[in-house]
């Protein structure tokens, strides 16, 4: 369910983009049999935390910049990923302060290929968890299939 809830957050955004009514927005997602009704009120959730959080920490990108990234950071990523960030950065879920910091818990990652389940945590926990401090591999930011010892 937790990889599922980037993909929704990622079609409310497009919503929003193509000036679709929220109320629209939710409707169609609603309709949608793959998501249930507590998917779709965790996103809604999720983004205005986010939105709630931007706004009181200020740290919204104001610039209008766009992250251009290295050989390198394309290599770690893998082509697939790349374009996912970059589609999720042209929608506004991202700014370039979070895409610093996804690339950031790419690294951290250090493997040789990332999946895009792994990107959807790293990203969701940019989206929710960094304002708490956590770190990367903290028990907190533990999968529920995750194995100590």
């Amino acid at each position: 369910m937790r990889e599922k809830i980037i993909t929704v957050i990622t079609r409310i955004f497009e919503g929003m983009k193509e000036n679709i009514p929220i109320e629209e927005v939710s409707k169609n997602l609603l309709n949608n049999k793959e998501f249930d009704d507590h998917l779709i009120s965790a996103a809604f959730s999720l983004l205005y935390d986010k939105i709630v959080v931007q706004n009181l920490m200020s740290i919204k990108d104001k610039t209008g910049s766009t992250r251009i990234f290295s050989e390198s950071e394309i290599d770690m990523l893998g082509r697939k990923n790349y374009d996912y960030l970059l589609h999720l950065q042209n929608i506004g879920l991202l700014n370039s302060v979070d895409i610093e910091n996804i690339l950031y818990g790419v690294s951290m990652v250090n493997k040789d290929t990332l999946t895009h389940e792994e990107l959807n945590y790293i990203i969701l926990y940019n989206l929710i968890g960094s304002h708490y401090n956590l770190i990367y591999g903290s028990r907190y930011f533990l999968d529920t299939t995750d194995k100590i010892n």
